[in-house]
Parts: structure tokens; sequence; C-alpha cells
């Protein structure tokens, strides 16, 4: 199973597209060096386990990158998450856990999420799927974004990303899939 330090470099596209409004403004050519600096940040904090303060002070390239994941205070990803969080997650074996399920799984991802891609919802699935029950599902919920607020674009999520009115939508597959599952 990779680690989420491995998986960095794939998702930080999306990272880095939600953070291009504001002091990065990647043109393409630059993407790439800004993914590689957010997968070193992320090594030192999850792997290394440096302090986002000792990371930035060693490696002064980085707090551009550091200020952008750590918006509020050092110990808070996306002013949200605690970096212990993200360190306990790291260690986990999520596909394990995943694997472990004899379960219907149903995996929902906003169109505009920002923080997740559609290939880590497709994946989830996979792995539900490999003993072969079909327990495993996954769609994605038109304008919504990781938390399901709703949103006219990709750009308006991330600016304002949980902000807006619910996407009733996802009750409304929730149901369904639920009375589908539940069905003799």
């Amino acid at each position: 199973m990779a680690r989420w330090t491995d998986l960095s470099a794939n998702t930080s596209s999306k990272i880095s597209d939600a953070i291009s409004g504001s002091a990065f403004n990647p043109t393409w050519l630059q993407l790439e060096d800004q993914q590689r600096l957010i997968a070193q940040f992320l090594h030192y904090l999850l792997v290394d386990q440096s302090s986002v303060r000792d990371a930035t002070t060693k490696h002064p390239e980085l707090a551009t990158v550091a200020k952008k994941l750590f918006p509020q205070d050092d110990e808070h990803l996306y002013g949200v998450r605690s970096l212990q969080y993200a360190r306990e997650l790291d260690e986990q074996n999520v596909a394990r856990a995943w694997a472990s399920l004899d379960v219907p799984v149903l995996a929902l991802i906003g169109e505009f999420d920002i923080r997740t891609l559609p290939m880590d919802h497709e994946y989830i699935v996979a792995i539900v799927n490999a003993r072969g029950s079909g327990n495993g599902t996954w769609r994605v919920l038109p304008k919504m974004d990781h938390g399901f607020a709703l949103h006219q674009s990709l750009k308006e999520s991330a600016t304002h990303e949980f902000d807006g009115p619910f996407g009733e939508q996802v009750v409304q597959e929730t149901v369904t899939w639920i009375q589908e599952k539940t069905r003799p």
C-alpha cells in the first residue's frame, strides 16, 4: 500500500490548482516544481516527523508551500485538520481497511472537489470489489465540492470551499443507493 506521502505527487496537482489563484499563480511549466515542493514538504512533516517551523527553517524554499498548506497556524493542515491527524492517517494501511469490508460501500465525490480525485474513489471501489462482491460503488456529484456545497465552477469551489448551499443531490443519491442495495 502506498503511503500518503507517496501519493502526494499525484494529488498535489489538485492542491496546486486550488491555490493557484493567489501567491503561487503557476504556469503549466511551474506546476511540476510546485508539486515536487509540496511532496518534499509533506515528506518532512509526515515521514521525518519535522514540525512546520523546523522544515521551513532547514528548507526556506518551502515557506510559500507551508503558508498555503498551513494558512492559520503550524498545527492545522488547510486550517482544518491537525498535523497529528495527518501523521496518524499516514501510518494507516487504508487499503487493508477497505479490503477487510464485506458490506456495501458508496464513495461519493463532488465534481469540484479539490481535496480528492475521482481515481481515489475508483481505487476504493476496486479494493472493495476485489473479492468479486460488487459491493463498491462510486459516483460524481455535479457542481459540488468536498463538503458537498454547491458551486458554479472549480475556481469558485477552490476559493469558497465548503461555503455554499448544501447539495441536496447527495442525500437523494445516497437514499437511492441504499434502496438499490436493500432490495431483495
